[in-house]
């Protein structure tokens, strides 16, 4: 039996709210979809993508494939995606690429597994995250993550708002990973592997939640192939049903390829200047003033060594910018809900 990291970040579902008095999460989730804005993308051949020049990767490209030429490129068409065997891969701008050095000012809001000594190995992870759009200004970038890591290892999957890199101010699907001290994001560095040939990293949802409206989520599942150590992000939407956006080769990792220690769920922010005004996290709206419009996870659950998908035990809230922003482990809220955190906040 094989083991698939999920991200499923294509079954947006919509939570409407039931009435401006008694605010609570609807009962009939409803779908979003993904759109294409922003940069442009080619189709490539697809052995032919960035994830195959790095050392640890090189071997898997077939023989045949090794010593031909590069294949002509062709624009990706959002309606029917890229041609078979290919992928879209973010074209080059020739514009040099946002740095990523820690920022001045970096803040998570999380919920997490617990670093308790017990060994425990989690081969996977899947929730719902609300779909928001925070504002943020400069070079300032704002994300809703999951995070899978051991040691210095880690691979991690939302969305973010990051306009130095994309050029505008909506969210957009990305990746990275880390190991031996350096970090990879999207496609701009060799690393992770793109199968789909529709949903490719920066795709952007079509809607978002609301404060005080309808609320909307992208599903997200990741999980561990242990045959081979690859972990696996997928998409769940209406036209595509569970898609395979890619993974992260277990070539890349020494530990992670084995399962992980820690899991986490929540907002993250970096703010290179420490400007004012902050960067918003989520929704904007701090959870402890009005869970109701905050961001959230919900359904939250991981995967054991029984390949189960489980309620997540002994875990911890972390938030290292108290002042800024908030998070809240609400627990287990029923069968609808499961296990919801509601996360997010900007200095007023």
């Amino acid at each position: 039996m094989t083991y698939f990291i999920t991200l499923s970040l294509f079954t947006i579902f919509l939570l409407a709210f039931g009435g401006v008095q008694g605010r609570t999460l609807a009962h009939r989730p409803g779908f979003a979809h993904t759109s294409h804005g922003g940069r442009t993308y080619d189709c490539v051949e697809f052995y032919e993508q960035p994830a195959f020049s790095h050392p640890s990767l090189k071997h898997l490209v077939p023989k045949e494939r090794q010593n031909s030429t590069v294949s002509k490129k062709v624009k990706f068409n959002e309606k029917d995606g890229c041609p078979s065997v290919t992928v879209p891969i973010a074209s080059s701008t020739g514009e040099p690429i946002p740095n990523l050095v820690p920022a001045q000012v970096h803040c998570s809001a999380v919920v997490r597994t617990k670093l308790d000594g017990s060994n425990r190995q989690f081969f996977g992870t899947n929730a719902m995250e609300s779909l928001n759009k925070p504002n943020v200004t400069g070079h300032q970038r704002s994300a809703s993550r999951f995070k899978l890591s051991v040691g210095s290892e880690s691979i991690v999957a939302g969305w973010v708002v990051y306009p130095d890199y994309f050029k505008d101010n909506e969210a957009h699907l990305y990746v990275s990973y880390a190991n031996s001290g350096s970090q990879c994001f999207n496609y701009d560095c060799p690393g992770f592997v793109q199968v789909s040939s529709h949903t490719h990293l920066g795709t952007k949802p079509d809607r978002y939640s609301e404060i005080g409206k309808a609320q909307f989520g992208w599903n997200i599942s990741i999980e561990l192939d242990r045959s081979n150590g690859n972990w696996h992000l997928y998409l769940i939407s209406g036209p595509f049903g569970k898609e395979d956006i890619g993974y992260w080769p277990g070539n890349l990792f020494q530990q992670l390829k084995n399962g992980a220690a820690q899991v986490e769920w929540g907002g993250e922010i970096n703010d290179p200047a420490a400007a004012n005004p902050a960067p918003e996290m989520g929704s904007g709206i701090r959870a402890e003033e009005d869970e109701y419009d905050a961001a959230f996870f919900l359904r939250i659950t991981v995967i054991d060594e029984h390949s189960n998908y489980v309620e997540p035990q002994g875990t911890e809230e972390f938030n290292d910018c108290h002042d800024l922003y908030f998070v809240r482990d609400k627990g287990y809220q029923g069968s609808y809900k499961g296990r919801i955190i509601y996360y997010g906040g900007r200095q007023t």
